[in-house]
């Protein structure tokens, strides 16, 4: 589990004042450059954490002028407590989201969600994008991938989706 450094009193002030978005990050280093407008969080791991949703990485990069944020490492971790019944979006290798369009995409990736039971993800690569009906949402696209109910390391039985094929799946 992920430990925030506790903040001094100038971050308690900040975290306290009302009308503000609550966004934290964390890293070993953490550079930002000027011209390119792009924060680098290098860290063990870097962090960030915009209202409940967090986000782990080796490194993370966020481009304010095009509103990308792209997250890199062995293990990549996505956790959304807003989004009732998922698990967290566990991604090995890059994933890259676009703030504005609300879509990803990733590399090697595993989750879960309910979608009337309990459903088991994994695939070679895929895409998510936030649905637009009201009640919100996730499509979830993947490629090279199988899904299941069955939670045991090897389950009973799976669908398996080839490389030709991407399987869309609304959350």
């Amino acid at each position: 589990e992920f430990v925030w450094t506790p903040p001094d009193s100038i971050m308690r002030e900040l975290l306290g004042r009302r009308g503000y978005r609550r966004i934290e990050y964390q890293g070993s280093s953490e550079q930002f450059d000027a011209q390119t407008r792009i924060l680098r969080l290098i860290g063990n791991p870097a962090a960030v954490r915009r209202d409940e949703t967090l986000l782990l990485g080796d490194t993370i990069l966020y481009n304010d002028s095009t509103k990308i944020v792209i997250a890199l490492g062995d293990t990549v971790l996505l956790r959304d407590p807003t989004q009732e019944g998922s698990d967290d979006f566990i991604v090995r290798g890059r994933l890259e989201y676009n703030l504005e369009t609300r879509s990803a995409l990733v590399d090697v990736f595993s989750t879960s969600f309910v979608s009337g039971q309990r459903l088991f993800m994994t695939a070679e690569r895929g895409a998510m994008v936030t649905d637009t009906f009201p009640g919100g949402g996730h499509i979830i696209y993947a490629r090279n991938g199988s899904f299941t109910y069955c939670d045991h390391e090897n389950p009973h039985f799976h669908f398996e989706m080839n490389w030709r094929t991407f399987a869309e799946i609304l959350v």
